[in-house]
């Protein structure tokens, strides 16, 4: 399904609950991007090679390249904030690609097992198959990402095989179709 470009500021903010909000990462976060991902970086990189190399100016490339995304409607990326303080980021990626639409995730080690990444991929999960009309989304998971694949089962995501990253890990993949 093709999406039409959009307005920057379109389907910038999903709201979750009182705590829980879902907005675009603006210019001016990108030091505290970097920080969250700096203090994280051992326990992001476990499951995300990306976390190993980065540098404090690759968090304004990605602030703004997901804003570009946004606007050419091929993914929508969002910063997870909890009581306004960001704490990760979920991404709904590969929308108009040829490849299967995604969500991926990631949360600092103090707000993992909160509950709040959880609702992020719920909220998210909803935008696609409901508000950009998808046919389905997936999660993909590292075979040992333990949290990462309860996330997908407690969505209702259907395992729906493996593959192998780049770097030879081996991934679950979660498919949600539209109707399920």
């Amino acid at each position: 399904m093709s999406h039409e470009p959009l307005a920057p500021e379109r389907y910038d903010h999903l709201t979750v609950d009182d705590h829980l909000d879902l907005r675009a990462v603006a210019d001016t976060e990108a030091g505290v991007l970097y920080d969250l991902v700096d203090s994280n970086r051992q326990y992001l990189a476990e499951y995300l090679p990306w976390a190993t190399g980065n540098a404090p100016a690759d968090s304004l490339d990605f602030i703004q390249r997901t804003r570009q995304h946004r606007i050419d409607g091929s993914e929508y990326g969002f910063g997870i904030y909890v009581d306004e303080v960001l704490v990760g980021h979920i991404s709904l990626m590969h929308i108009t690609e040829g490849q299967q639409p995604e969500i991926g995730y990631w949360v600092s080690g103090d707000s993992s097992g909160a509950g709040n990444t959880t609702k992020a991929a719920v909220r998210v999960a909803e935008f696609g198959l409901s508000t950009l009309g998808l046919e389905s989304i997936v999660i993909k998971a590292a075979e040992g990402n333990i949290a990462s694949n309860k996330i997908a089962h407690k969505l209702g995501f259907v395992f729906s095989g493996v593959e192998e990253s780049d770097n030879g890990t081996i991934i679950n993949v979660w498919r949600k179709n539209k109707e399920s």
